[in-house]
């Protein structure tokens, strides 16, 4: 865990080294100005459109399906609005009322409960920043489990697959939302379930390996996906399952969800298909048909692919966010909906493609310094800090060789984070210190003490703040929050959840958070400060500090504190 001599702006903007080696590639830092207001004109109005549809009881449509409200609340979440606010209030009232004893949330008599219950774990887990809907997610996360298709023989086609309903035929549509579910509910690609559902995706994907050996495979053999292997309903005269737009970002993204890395075949093969047959006039292979449902796997996807910028197979270059944004604009309608011509798979009902439009659009919310929250690690995290005044007594010399002793014990235990251990040999040193450079010494140290543990109360502070789909951004990279709590948080990397706490966050990683969200503040540095020496960079927090100082801020001890007891072997 220790640093290996960066400088300042190594250890604040450093690529994470204990997770993948490939991270999710950054959105640009700062949106411009008019990349901006061409989100904000789109979002609004539809907004206004969703303010002016709801149903009284926190639905959409004639049909009131839970998971279009699932999917329009889940953006309203993802742009920026509040629980509390009365949209998304009223649509979670809505869902909380479409939960059934068996775990699923889903409409009455329902044949979509699949579908219906993985929108809701999305929509859900994006609202749980509080822990309400914890229980009712893990019991969800069951239900879904439940209904996949596990089969007794992995040779089944339908193996690992999952229907709308448990009872009909496994598509990769369906299968793509449970992945997304998955992620929702922090269930990362170890799990037996999402194994099982990665041999399904696998068999969808047109790519003759010993990931899919079966019939339709070679047939077109182009990397892309297509519906489903346990139906022979689309097949050609061949009979071949052709690739299309919709299928084959969806699973890609799934793959990524899965554990799949950038060199692997399968990702490799899926890519490929995407650059040759890039395109935002049409859902490729589909024409009009589902083409705001293909706009919402294309976000979903090139997220999880990491490109800020896609590049096709002629060369160009895609700013694919600004291009988003631009045609979900040249759609919208006047009142602020989206209604698709194409009646396939209604997205001719404006409840229904205007929440698959508006949820494709929260995928391109800009990156601002309005984005970012702004926790201090100040006074307010811990009430016991005690800066000394700027009159301190100068280092009294020669600490005795037993102070010394129990004073690297202490700062073993807080390189170990250890905080509790650290707390208890704190107060054996303070016992200890007989003399007046023990006493001395004792006081740096109690200030650090603070300063370090009030570190990681902002790093606790700032996980209760954050949501589902907020990134952390690291230098040229970023990790996806999949859920925060005060003492742990799971973070989605190369496509894979990874739970970090105190313990075993890396150090990079919690600097990152610091340097995004805490108040840039002077004082702030003497906590960041802190925590770098406590990580073994005392030379690079000892530079910290005296910018702190050259702003105003008394750090005399703490400087003292690094020329000395942070010295002492």
């Amino acid at each position: 865990m220790k640093f290996c001599s960066f400088g300042m702006g190594a250890l604040l903007a450093g690529v994470l080294t204990a997770f993948s080696a490939r991270l999710y590639a950054a959105n640009p830092p700062t949106a411009t100005p008019a990349q901006i207001k061409a989100f904000q004109t789109v979002a609004d109005k539809a907004i206004g459109y969703l303010q002016k549809s709801q149903n009284e009881d926190g639905s959409y449509g004639a049909q009131k399906m839970p998971a279009i409200t699932a999917i329009n609340t889940t953006a309203l979440l993802r742009i920026g609005r509040p629980t509390n606010d009365p949209l998304v209030a009223k649509g979670l009232k809505f869902l909380e009322s479409n939960i059934h004893d068996d775990g699923g949330i889903y409409g009455p008599k329902s044949r979509l409960q699949n579908y219906e219950t993985c929108a809701a774990v999305v929509c859900l887990a994006a609202a749980n920043s509080d822990g309400k809907y914890t229980k009712i997610l893990k019991q969800a996360d069951e239900f879904l489990k439940k209904i996949q298709d596990g089969g007794v023989d992995e040779a089944n086609v339908g193996y690992g697959g999952v229907g709308y309903d448990g009872k009909s035929r496994p598509d990769l549509s369906n299968t793509s939302m449970f992945m997304d579910a998955m992620q929702a509910a922090g269930t990362g690609p170890d799990d037996p379930h999402v194994k099982a559902a990665l041999v399904f995706i696998s068999r969808c994907q047109n790519l003759e390996s010993e990931h899919n050996t079966t019939p339709f495979a070679a047939k077109f053999n182009d990397g892309g996906f297509y519906y489903s292997p346990a139906s022979t309903k689309e097949a050609d005269a061949n009979g071949g399952l052709r690739s299309y737009g919709s299928m084959s970002y969806a699973g890609l993204k799934s793959m990524l969800f899965a554990g799949l890395g950038p060199d692997d075949k399968r990702v490799k093969a899926a890519t490929e298909w995407i650059k040759k047959n890039y395109d935002l006039k049409s859902n490729p292979g589909m024409g009009s048909a589902g083409l705001y449902y293909y706009y919402l796997t294309y976000a979903k996807a090139l997220e999880a692919l990491g490109q800020p910028e896609f590049t096709d197979a002629k060369g160009v270059k895609h700013n694919w966010r600004k291009e988003l944004v631009a045609e979900l604009a040249s759609r919208q309608k006047p009142d602020g909906s989206w209604v698709n011509d194409n009646r396939q798979w209604l997205e001719n009902d404006a409840s229904v493609a205007s929440g698959i439009a508006l949820l494709a659009l929260s995928y391109c919310k800009p990156q601002t310094a309005a984005n970012k929250a702004a926790p201090q690690a100040d006074a307010k995290t811990k009430t016991s800090f005690s800066t000394p005044a700027a009159g301190a007594k100068p280092v009294a010399a020669g600490s005795s060789a037993e102070f010394k002793k129990e004073a690297a014990a202490f700062r073993k235990a807080l390189a170990k984070r250890d905080l509790k251990g650290a707390k208890q040999l704190l107060a054996e040193l303070e016992k200890s210190a007989q003399s007046d450079a023990d006493q001395d010494a004792y006081s740096r140290l109690d200030l650090y003490d603070q300063y370090y543990e009030g570190f990681w109360v902002a790093i606790g502070n700032v996980a209760r703040s954050l949501k589902p789909t907020d990134e952390i951004v690291l230098g040229n990279a970023r990790a996806i929050v999949v859920d925060a709590e005060p003492t742990s948080m799971t973070l989605r990397v190369d496509g894979q959840s990874r739970r970090f706490t105190i313990e075993n966050m890396p150090n990079n990683l919690a600097l990152a958070i610091a340097n995004q969200w805490f108040d840039k503040s002077a004082k702030n540095k003497l906590f960041i400060g802190a925590f770098m020496a406590a990580e073994g960079a005392v030379a690079d927090a000892k530079k910290i500090w005296q910018e702190a100082g050259r702003a105003g801020v008394d750090v005399q001890s703490l400087v003292a504190l690094a020329d000395t007891e942070l010295t002492d072997k």
